[in-house]
């Protein structure tokens, strides 16, 4: 397809008509917006709807090659946990969790009881292959895996301020009496009495007390 090369621009121009002729009997219908009308059935040459850009008034559309995607597919070498490229797996253990995957994620003990039955099994083979699996250890399973995961608080120091100031508590109580603050306390020791000898029982013996302090006259 015939193109013009401009090394300053940052579109690719392509010509209407050199289109046309590549891609016949594809045509082109300009409205509002464009439309390379594309070939019925064919889903690689589906009907391309072309914008008009505001600032330069060109036709812009966005373009896709299909064997550069196929490419990229491929080149990624995806590995599903059951694939036999899965060295991490024996294959009992791949037909274990085949078994949990095709039966809508099922506890693994109801599918090992499935596979020791043999009511899965086709052939000798793949009751034999089931037998093993009732027996493995059980594998992993992504989306269990996925579930179980939790949101964790991002790691910080968290600060506050601090209001209380020095003297707050007195503050504006200038006067004695005008504020008055009061604690109970208890003690496991009893206290004697100014008048006891050493006879006096526990329970007429000092026990707890209050302590009343004035703020007028409060000292820290």
């Amino acid at each position: 397809m015939k193109a013009y090369y401009l090394p300053n621009s940052k579109h690719r121009l392509a010509s209407v008509s050199a289109v046309t002729d590549t891609y016949s009997p594809e045509y082109f219908l300009f409205e509002d917006t464009g439309l390379l009308s594309g070939i019925p059935n064919d889903p690689k040459r589906r009907p391309i709807h072309i914008q008009r850009n505001a600032s330069s008034q060109l036709s812009i559309s966005i373009g896709h090659v299909y064997h550069t995607i196929e490419q990229s597919v491929n080149n990624a070498n995806i590995v599903t946990t059951v694939s036999e490229q899965n060295i991490n797996l024996s294959p009992a253990q791949k037909e274990l969790l085949r078994w949990h995957h095709r039966l809508g994620h099922v506890g693994f003990d109801r599918v090992k009881f499935l596979l020791r039955s043999g009511a899965l099994a086709t052939s000798t083979a793949a009751r034999r292959l089931h037998r093993l699996a009732a027996k493995v250890d059980v594998p992993k399973c992504g989306a269990y895996q996925y579930a179980k995961q939790r949101v964790r608080l991002s790691p910080g120091k968290k600060s506050a301020i601090v209001t209380d100031r020095a003297g707050v508590i007195r503050k504006n109580n200038l006067l004695p009496g005008q504020e008055v603050s009061v604690d109970h306390f208890v003690c496991s020791e009893k206290g004697r009495l100014f008048t006891s000898r050493g006879k006096t029982a526990d329970k007429d013996m000092y026990a707890d007390g209050c302590i009343f302090v004035d703020h007028s006259c409060f000292i820290l």
